[in-house]
């Protein structure tokens, strides 16, 4: 009896470390997978990240190029703002200034 309880012991214990081998083969395939899976998203977060500072970058630009143009308009109107007012009084100069002001 004791030596069919040994080698039912002995059995067991093959079966439990197959079991264990499996098990961990099976967990470095998961963190594998996990690893992989972790790179790509990162990987296509970058990409995300990346094409949103393009847009940004381009909208930037367009947004200083108003503001380059706003200016130089700006430095217009001020100064014929200036010359109606030596040449024709306040009046005038204050219905050109509220048209280029535009609609409030």
């Amino acid at each position: 009896a004791l030596e069919a309880r040994l080698a039912h012991l002995g059995a067991t214990a093959v079966v439990v470390q197959r079991w264990v081998r499996r098990w961990r083969q099976q967990r470095s395939t998961a963190s594998e997978a996990m690893a992989e899976l972790v790179a790509a998203t990162i990987s296509e977060f970058q990409r995300a990240l990346d094409r949103e500072l393009e847009i940004l970058s381009a909208r930037a630009k367009k947004a200083v190029a108003r503001v380059e143009k706003h200016k130089g308009e700006r430095w217009f109107l001020d100064a014929l703002n200036g010359r109606l007012k030596d040449m024709n009084g306040d009046g005038v100069a204050e219905a050109v200034a509220a048209s280029a002001a535009g609609p409030e």
